[in-house]
């Protein structure tokens, strides 16, 4: 399966290759054989775009310390880091429009720079409590992806604000639960 043909590889490097600091990107993935084939062929191409950006591959065992540090109990999911930010998790495989969402927080994270205004840092900056925003995201979701951008964004300024993405699979089963 290919989900990153050669021209869409050539245009995230030349997106990475703007970054300043390093990134770690953790996968997780569930016990047992699970859609292997992609998640090789999306780790492999993104170790490809800048030495800056390091990958890891886990399996999310039951104590995986790990995990539970990031808040993590099911797989699949990610995790983006840099050097004085906090993590901002992903839950799923990041295909289609997820994929650049990604991108643009990879980039965001090896920055010191997010793209809010002034206000809108200040306000975010202030807030003195934990929060966490998630956003579920269906395919077609671009307003979602905005807000998941928007959450990410948050997060890299106030280490009491944590941002996550969630497929909106999670959320029909958060729903169901409810009910």
């Amino acid at each position: 399966m290919e989900l990153i043909n050669e021209n869409m590889f050539k245009n995230m490097k030349s997106l990475l290759s703007e970054m300043h600091e390093p990134v770690a990107l953790t996968f997780f993935k569930p016990e047992g054989k699970f859609n292997d084939a992609l998640l090789k062929h999306l780790s492999s191409k993104l170790k490809k775009l800048n030495p800056k950006l390091t990958i890891e591959i886990r399996v999310l065992a039951r104590n995986d310390v790990k995990a539970s540090g990031y808040g993590i109990k099911e797989a699949p999911a990610m995790v983006l880091e840099a050097k004085g930010k906090p993590p901002v998790r992903y839950f799923g495989i990041p295909v289609g429009e997820e994929l650049n969402i990604l991108l643009s927080d990879i980039l965001s994270f090896s920055d010191a720079r997010p793209g809010l205004s002034r206000d809108m840092n200040e306000m975010v900056r202030d807030v003195t409590f934990p929060s966490h925003l998630r956003v579920y995201n269906n395919p077609t979701g671009v307003f979602a992806l905005n807000a998941v951008r928007m959450a990410h964004n948050f997060s890299t300024l106030n280490h009491q604000v944590a941002g996550s993405m969630h497929p909106e699979t999670v959320m029909k089963k958060i729903m169901e639960r409810k009910q």
